[in-house]
Formats: C-alpha cells, sequence, structure tokens
C-alpha cells in the first residue's frame, strides 16, 4: 500500500490586494490548487514566472496565509495547529530560496549560520551544536570542515553557499523541503552538483522535497512527479515521464517545445503558437474560463465559458485541465 501524505494541500487560493473603489478586483495568485506529497518523494512544480508558484511555496512554508483551501501535514490541518504544533510544523517544513546570495546574512559566519536553528529548535548544548555542524558540512560536501566554519558569505562561491542553505535546511531533521528555484542563479557547470545533493538526501534521510522551478529538463531528471501550473491554476499533472514525454494541455506542450535537445541542430517550432499581445486577455476571465485561452491555438468558445476540470485521462496518475481530453473526446479520436 502506498503511504500515506505527508503533506495534502485542498483548494487552495491565495488572493492580494482587497477589492477598493473602482471595482477592481483582488490579483489571485493561486486558484483551487490540490496536490499531496509523499515521504521521500519529489514533486517538480513548473511554470514560467507568474504561474503562482513560488506563492505556493510559501504558503506550504507559512510565509503567507492562504485565503482559502487547507493545507493537512500528517493529516492535521496546519491553520488549527496550536503554538507548540506549529512550531514543530515550522521546524519539519523547510525552504531553500532561489538566492543563495539574499539569502545568507553577509556579517554571520557559517558556523553561526548552521548552529542558529540547532540552538533556537532542537535546544542543543554548545558540544552537539558543535558536532551536528560538521556533520552538515559533510553531508553537503563542504570538506574539510574546518575551513568553511568561520567563513562568511563573500568567501564562498555561488555553489558553496547555496549548499550552505541546503545545510542549514535540513539542520533541524525536517520532513519536507520546498526548494524555490534552488539552481537558476547557479552556474550551468555547478547545478548538477546541487541537484544530485538535492536526489542524495531523498535517498539517505527519506526527505520529501517540492521542487520548484521553470525548468522542465531538471525536474524530469530529479522528480518523480510534474505538476504545471499556469496563472494560479494546474493545468496538468502526473509521473515525470507522463508529462514530459507524452505532454497533453497545449501550454506543456509548448514548455516541452522549448526544452534544448543538443542533437537537434535547429529547434523546432512550438506546437503552441504564443500571442503575448493578446495574453493578458485571458487575465479578464480567470474566474470564469480557461486561464490560457488567449494563448491557445486549439481554444474553443465554452474554453471562454467556463475553465475546464482537471481530471484523470488514460494513465491512472496523468490529469489534465483541457476540453480536448475530457473523457467522451478522447473515446472519439482514439
Amino acid at each position: 500500500m502506498p503511504e500515506s501524505p505527508l503533506i495534502a494541500v485542498e483548494h487552495l487560493r491565495k488572493e492580494y490586494g482587497p477589492p477598493t473603489r473602482g471595482n477592481h478586483q483582488p490579483v489571485v495568485a493561486v486558484r483551487d490548487v490540490s496536490f499531496e506529497v509523499r515521504p521521500a518523494e519529489i514533486v517538480a512544480i513548473v511554470g514560467e514566472s507568474g504561474s503562482g508558484k513560488t506563492t505556493v511555496a510559501k504558503l506550504l512554508t507559512g510565509i503567507e496565509l492562504p485565503t482559502r483551501g487547507t493545507i493537512q501535514f500528517h493529516q492535521q490541518q496546519v491553520a488549527r495547529l496550536r503554538r507548540k504544533a506549529l512550531q514543530d510544523y515550522r521546524r519539519q517544513v523547510q525552504i531553500v530560496f532561489q538566492d543563495p546570495y539574499a539569502a545568507l546574512n553577509p556579517f554571520n559566519s557559517v558556523e553561526y549560520t548552521l548552529a542558529r536553528p540547532l540552538v533556537r529548535h532542537l535546544h542543543l548544548g554548545p558540544a552537539a551544536v558543535r558536532e551536528r555542524v560538521r556533520e552538515l558540512l559533510h553531508i553537503v560536501q563542504l570538506t574539510p570542515e574546518e575551513d568553511f566554519l568561520p567563513k562568511r558569505p563573500d568567501e564562498l562561491s555561488g555553489g558553496q553557499r547555496q549548499r550552505v542553505v541546503i545545510a542549514r535546511a535540513i539542520a533541524t531533521n525536517p520532513a519536507l523541503i520546498v526548494a524555490d528555484e534552488p539552481v537558476s542563479m547557479l552556474d550551468v557547470s555547478i547545478r548538477s552538483g546541487v541537484l544530485q545533493l538535492l536526489d542524495t538526501l531523498r535517498s539517505e534521510q527519506r526527505l520529501a522535497i517540492v521542487y520548484i522551478t521553470h525548468d522542465l529538463l531538471s525536474a524530469q531528471l530529479l522528480s518523480d512527479r510534474v505538476m504545471v501550473m499556469y496563472r494560479g491554476s494546474v493545468v496538468e499533472e502526473g509521473t515525470a515521464l507522463d508529462v514530459i514525454s507524452h505532454p497533453l494541455h497545449p501550454y506543456t506542450q509548448h514548455l516541452v517545445d522549448a526544452i534544448p535537445h543538443p542533437k537537434k541542430r535547429h529547434q523546432r517550432h512550438s506546437r503552441v503558437a504564443l500571442d503575448l499581445a493578446t495574453a493578458s486577455a485571458s487575465a479578464t476571465s480567470l474566474d470564469t474560463g480557461c486561464a490560457y485561452y488567449a494563448r491557445c491555438p486549439v481554444h474553443q468558445d465554452r474554453c471562454l465559458e467556463a475553465a475546464p476540470a482537471i481530471q484523470t485521462v488514460r494513465a491512472p496518475s496523468h490529469r489534465v485541465a483541457c476540453y480536448l481530453h475530457e473523457p467522451a473526446h478522447d473515446r472519439q479520436i482514439q
């Protein structure tokens, strides 16, 4: 039997800015998002800027509170947790930010940076803190450990800084790490090392990871499941193999077509023509129709009338929100 979900998100919605005079509407960053993450599972959330990925990260880690919807951790609603249980949730759900240069205090040494969460959350004594800090540096492959303890962020490379950020995130033995674009600001030559580190942490420590990225190639290599977001909504989800090898939603097809391939002399044109000039028109119908309507070359009239519900298509775990893949429609075209 599959393990119970470590974290379960149901009908999550996040709005910014209350309505004001002049019929202004709040900005909806996340709308009706539901998903689960199991222990030792890596779930990638992919999409372009403005898709709502980072907002989901902030909601999971408690940086932001949802407007509606629930987040359950070990089958307990996070919003109902009392003070001690809420502190434990924050200990067990950590975040790795995109920018390793901004994530670290420039005045603090590596030793202080890693020691602080050990004292605050685990209440360890000085000897135990020193031992754990050295262990963390060994885990993230910053060796010899003694060389890195006194260093400050400006004495580290970008990859080394991100490893320190990861070490800080795993210091309190969390169950889940939310990695928000953890390699996007790193040189290509060191990205694979950081991604390999995340995969090693998953396998050796049974750490669950929500990997947020705009890069489908890294999502395919690292994750077990992929969830594609567009303008705050989930448009497709499934195993990494299903979603990236057999994309169903027109937006996912565009993202997959944009993946560079070294064997292709010329990158083929996307199956989805992006009309950026009219893309903003879709914003007026986000709550009544498909958000991708204005950019979709195969849209139908009903796409503007009501947004399609996400539903299972073909593979048991492959779901898509598109009228082109309604069960009845699929039977007709087979």
